[in-house]
């Protein structure tokens, strides 16, 4: 069973070991508005959107066991940044069961400059699938849970406590953007995957709720 086709989540990852039949994924997220930007008197809602270009690629995979590597190119207009800027990486490392998940991962922890301002964000997480029938493509209920650092924990929602994030830039530090430090928070996502290309869900990633 292909659980994690099609996401099932938006800012929370699953913990789901990656397909072994794939060794590559791209994912494209818009927004509408950044949270720094405000549209001012005679502006266009376009003058604070922006976007984000998210790759994996996972060469050592198993059964139910990966790892890969993640990049990141959060820029994707000339509003504030240059385009293609704030290019990042990270990993993911998965295993446990076609239907049970364990993950440890970690996104935008290597930034390539000073234009990132999602945070490093590692994260612990747990992911069960629950299908409601047999067969290769299964409808299923999908849920997750786990902590996630720094983006995770912003705005006040580290709740958690605090680490040192190995680093600088850190959005939830107090001493942002000099300080190591960052903040933790519990994360969860739930979601129905009606078949292998269509999903409806909600989370918490710390400092919002996505659907």
């Amino acid at each position: 069973m292909a659980i994690h086709d099609p996401d099932i989540s938006l800012k929370v990852p699953n913990a789901f070991a990656f397909d072994k039949h794939f060794h590559f994924s791209a994912q494209l997220a818009g927004s509408s508005g950044t949270r720094t930007c405000k549209v001012g008197e005679g502006q266009n809602w376009s003058d604070c959107a922006d976007g984000e270009l998210f790759f994996e690629f996972t060469p050592l995979k198993g059964d139910n066991a990966s790892f890969g590597i993640n990049w990141t190119i959060q820029s994707l207009s000339s509003r504030n940044t240059e385009f293609g800027s704030a290019q990042s990486l990270g990993f993911k490392g998965a295993n446990l069961t076609p239907t049970l998940g364990l993950a440890f991962g970690a996104e935008r922890i290597v930034q390539f400059d000073n234009q990132t301002d999602l945070g490093r964000n590692y994260y612990l997480l747990i992911t069960q699938a629950v299908p409601f029938g047999r067969g290769d493509k299964p409808a299923m209920l999908v849920a997750t849970a786990g902590i996630g650092s720094d983006f995770f924990g912003y705005g006040g929602n580290g709740t958690l406590g605090s680490t040192n994030c190995i680093g600088g830039n850190n959005i939830s530090s107090n001493s942002y953007p000099k300080g190591t430090d960052c903040y933790w928070a519990p994360v969860g996502a739930v979601s129905i995957a009606i078949n292998d290309r269509l999903s409806s869900g909600a989370e918490w990633f710390g400092c919002g709720i996505g659907a």
